[in-house]
């Protein structure tokens, strides 16, 4: 292949990228795998190359005919041709491959170098943070931010039927890699959480969901299980007080200041018990982006079985969207592809809308998840936390607490590789946790899908 411009080494490869525009124009059948490897026109380092790209993706969107005439007359419209080299380049472009059998193999390389760069300018500009204005925290957060902002280049993976379907069906339908979530009720619905599942948890405020949540963690820690949390609504201190206090037993608003000594001495004993528990908690961490990086370097380096976000609709997004759908939707497919990407079972709290207070028993729907019908839609599996309770106090705020049998429902509204069903729990309030209920008759109600 004829050599274009002295190559920048591992910043660009100029004959890749000519290949790879030489390979669309010959053969606009090579197009949508090109496209499927450089996804941005930024990818290419060279100003005409990106103009010729954007030429040919054009034309290609617009499904007519691709070739060398074809190319050069969109481009003398778009006074664009004598700004490439005119005529002449596109011939030499033409010229550097004879056929575009090879133009995947030319597409990585222009990606991969697109990477490089990116990593570069990054790590560049994480060495000036030091010489900007700012408090050292700020510049630590900055450089933190930068680094967090790289992603490992992965390269799409076929899996074909021939080489693993027998491998698939047996780890699917093997319930041994399921993560038990310590209620039975629920885990003889759902047999656990999948490795890649994306669970959502929703209800509405004053449900439970944090406190279930908390308990689901506390549980598989207790196994020896890796658990990451990102709390967005309550700090580190707080959730770690909640679960000493749950697993303990104890009720942190049956004394006014300190606590009695017996009391102390027993959470002081749980939270020497609680250290030995492998639970990291995030409370700063807030966009999807974020939290995956984060999980990947904890997968990485010591190991996770699952994460918790707390919760959808108080997260971020890197960029503004027009409406409240439109990033409700991107933070859900953002959290889903985190968890198959990590082979991590993801367990997303959400708010639902008011509309299930409307109705006589209250009962949530899918319908009711608030912000987007993309969670219904994403999520592997839906669960809802109910409690009548919650209204019957609502509705009168003098009720006794022996008046409140503590009754909830887990609904599994949605579940994508199993059943649906109602598991009925025990919330105990004064501990702020669930716990199983045994009941004569069954633990849980099978619903139609």
């Amino acid at each position: 292949m004829a050599k274009l411009l002295p190559d920048g080494e591992r910043l660009f490869s100029l004959e890749a990228e000519a290949a790879v525009l030489g390979s669309m124009i010959i053969d606009k059948g090579c197009i949508p795998e090109v496209l499927a490897i450089i996804t941005k026109t930024e990818m290419l380092y060279r100003p005409e190359h990106q103009v010729i790209f954007d030429a040919l993706v054009s034309l290609h969107i617009k499904r007519g005919p691709i070739d060398a005439v074809v190319l050069r007359t969109k481009l003398v419209h778009a006074k664009r041709l004598e700004g490439i080299g005119g005529v002449a380049y596109l011939g030499k472009i033409m010229g550097c491959v004879p056929s575009a059998d090879n133009a995947v193999y030319y597409a990585k390389i222009v990606r991969g170098r697109y990477v490089y760069r990116n990593m570069v300018d990054t790590v560049h500009k994480m060495s000036n943070v030091p010489n900007e204005p700012g408090e050292v925290n700020e510049q630590i957060a900055e450089i933190h931010r930068l680094a967090l902002s790289l992603e490992i280049d992965k390269d799409d993976e076929a899996h074909e039927f021939k080489d693993k379907v027998v491998e698939s069906v047996v780890s699917h339908m093997d319930k041994k890699n399921c993560l038990a979530t310590g209620f039975p009720n629920v885990d003889r619905i759902i047999a656990g959480f999948s490795p890649w599942e994306f669970i959502v948890l929703a209800g509405r405020p004053g449900m439970g969901k944090t406190a279930f949540a908390l308990d689901v963690s506390m549980a598989l820690a207790k196994k020896d299980e890796k658990v990451l949390i990102f709390s967005l609504e309550m700090g580190h201190q707080a959730l770690m007080s909640r679960a000493a206090c749950a697993e303990a037993f104890i009720n942190p608003n049956a004394w006014d200041g300190v606590p009695p000594k017996k009391e102390f001495d027993a959470l002081l004993d749980m939270a020497q018990r609680l250290e030995k528990r492998d639970v990291t908690i995030y409370e700063t961490v807030e966009t999807p982006e974020k939290m995956h990086a984060i999980a990947q370097m904890h997968a990485r380096t010591k190991g996770l079985d699952l994460i918790v976000i707390d919760y959808i609709q108080i997260m971020s997004t890197s960029r503004h969207y027009e409406s409240e759908n439109t990033r409700i939707s991107t933070i859900s497919r953002k959290l889903k592809r985190m968890g198959m990407d990590l082979q991590v079972p993801v367990l997303a709290m959400s708010q639902l809308n008011r509309e299930c207070e409307s109705r006589r028993n209250h009962m949530p729907r899918l319908s009711d998840l608030r912000g987007s019908g993309s969670l219904e839609q994403d999520a592997d599996m839906v669960l809802f936390l109910h409690r009548e309770d919650q209204y019957r106090k609502t509705q009168n705020p003098d009720v006794k607490p022996e008046d409140l049998d503590g009754i909830a429902k887990l609904i599994v509204a949605k579940n994508r590789n199993g059943r649906t069903g109602i598991a009925q729990l025990l919330f105990r309030e004064e501990y702020t946790t669930f716990k199983n209920l045994v009941a004569e008759q069954g633990e849980f109600e099978e619903t139609k899908k």
